[in-house]
């Protein structure tokens, strides 16, 4: 815990992974970089010494979350799966997926990654992603599965990121293959 004017800045892990409030995002003044952060209320604090020091810690801790931008101007607020660990584990066991956020795997290189739902509890669209950040695939409505063996879900082309959303948001958005996102990745 950090503590800002009497008040404290916690930086936790997502509430559904550790069971802490539910994280509010808020932008850092370098890049898209995205923080969890719950803001303690009890007391007025100086929302210029916040932003100091999240974006002191944004420059020394992973960056777990980017903001990506739809053809269409609306954005989601995808956490980041860049590791074997968090890539495997995925939206395993989360309960819900508030609507304008979601997550997105990165791979060191292009290729076609299989995805499957064990544990997901939630119905997802699977976006696939080429590395200049085209989308060259959809998958929607993918049903949770329960009983082994799931079904795998491979994209028709090479990708080098996956977003996971809600169930009917890419159809919402408008998405389609050959629609560019914009987003960062800082590893």
């Amino acid at each position: 815990m950090v503590h800002v004017g009497g008040c404290g800045i916690h930086i936790p892990t997502p509430s559904y992974v550790r069971g802490s409030l539910f994280p509010i995002p808020l932008q850092c003044a370098v890049g898209e970089i995205f923080l969890p952060v719950k803001i303690c209320k009890e007391q007025h604090t100086n929302m210029k010494t916040i932003r100091i020091v999240v974006l002191i810690l944004a420059l020394f801790l992973p960056q777990k979350f980017t903001k990506i931008f739809l053809p269409n101007g609306n954005s989601i607020i995808a956490e980041i799966a860049s590791t074997e660990e968090e890539r495997t584990k995925g939206l395993m066991f989360r309960k819900k997926l508030n609507q304008n956020h979601g997550m997105i795997f990165i791979f060191e290189r292009e290729g076609r990654y299989s995805f499957w739902m064990k544990n997901t509890l939630i119905p997802l669209d699977m976006i696939f992603i080429n590395s200049k950040k085209i989308i060259v695939d959809i998958i929607e409505n993918v049903p949770p599965c329960f009983i082994e063996p799931c079904e795998t879900y491979v994209p028709n082309e090479d990708c080098q990121y996956v977003l996971e959303v809600n169930s009917g948001k890419a159809k919402k958005e408008g998405l389609k293959i050959g629609d560019k996102l914009l987003f960062n990745i800082n590893r």
